[in-house]
């Protein structure tokens, strides 16, 4: 990213550079072959888009024309938008974290804030765009439900009014109201998985089961519930691992070898001689007094 900052940056005070200028930059930074690629893809998006990402940039520098940012931070924008924009395997965060890096090593002191600022309201933005499509895909995969699928999923969420609808149940439990807003967002959205698992989750906080319902989404829950049944499974493997390092599990390779037990049962053996040699020794000397 430090390559391609400094040929945006160049960029900004000539014509666009020769292929030439380009490797002299991948060759300092000394770039591998697979970062050579990125770097090419990185320039090769903006360049493509380079309308359309001033653009955002415009309109979220609020106060400020584009001509008039610090090139430091005109650069820095440029490439953290064109790979929040268009490289969608890239996480917002490291995006926006990578540009700081570079803010905070090449601009002013003033910088960061004013950079964290505009692509902390881009990620915003993004979020919520990718927020309504996903809620127009659901909807729209439920214009694909047969008519039976249609009424088990309407039956689930009017089973569950009956069970924690407020004015029909008013002393629920504590959690039932957090439980009630998430079951109406996910019928709202026609989430057919999400209204599954809190249908269960009602079922275990009605008859006793759970005592607390929490704030985040129920996939999320089993997700993270999954890791720590994981992180247990890894633990109890590295143990089993290191136990059969120790005796007496430490022999059972020993054991499948003839040579080695040979070798050791030979080893025994002169042990037990010396052994036997050093009681005689004793004996004659005790003999002697």
């Amino acid at each position: 990213r430090e390559a391609v900052y400094k040929l945006l940056f160049s960029n900004q005070f000539n014509d666009k550079f020769d292929s030439d200028f380009k490797n002299f930059i991948f060759e300092e930074e000394k770039l591998s072959g697979e970062d050579v690629c990125f770097a090419n893809e990185l320039l090769d998006a903006f360049y493509q888009n380079e309308s359309a990402v001033n653009e955002v940039i415009s309109s979220l520098a609020k106060g400020y024309k584009l001509d008039r940012l610090y090139s430091t931070d005109k650069c820095a924008l440029q490439l953290a938008i064109t790979e929040m924009t268009y490289f969608n395997d890239i996480p917002y965060i490291v995006s926006i974290s990578e540009a700081m890096d570079l803010i905070r090593k090449f601009s002013t002191k003033e910088s960061p804030n004013f950079v964290n600022g505009i692509l902390a309201e881009y990620k915003k933005q993004l979020e919520e765009q990718c927020e309504k499509l996903q809620i127009a895909w659901k909807h729209f995969s439920a214009e694909k439900w047969t008519s039976e699928e249609c009424k088990v999923f309407k039956k689930l969420y009017h089973d569950i009014v009956r069970k924690l609808h407020p004015d029909l149940n008013p002393d629920l439990p504590d959690g039932a109201k957090i439980l009630w807003d998430r079951i109406q967002t996910a019928y709202r959205t026609n989430d057919w998985d999400e209204l599954f698992l809190l249908a269960d989750m009602a079922d275990e906080l009605l008859t006793g089961k759970i005592d607390y319902v929490e704030t985040i989404d129920s996939l999320t829950a089993l997700h993270e519930e999954l890791e720590k049944i994981r992180q247990k499974t890894a633990d109890l493997a590295e143990q089993i691992a290191d136990t059969r390092k120790r005796a007496p599990f430490s022999c059972e390779e020993l054991l499948k070898d003839p040579c080695a037990v040979s070798k050791k049962r030979q080893e025994l053996d002169d042990e037990i001689n010396l052994c036997k040699e050093h009681i005689n020794t004793l004996k004659e000397i005790r003999g002697q007094f």
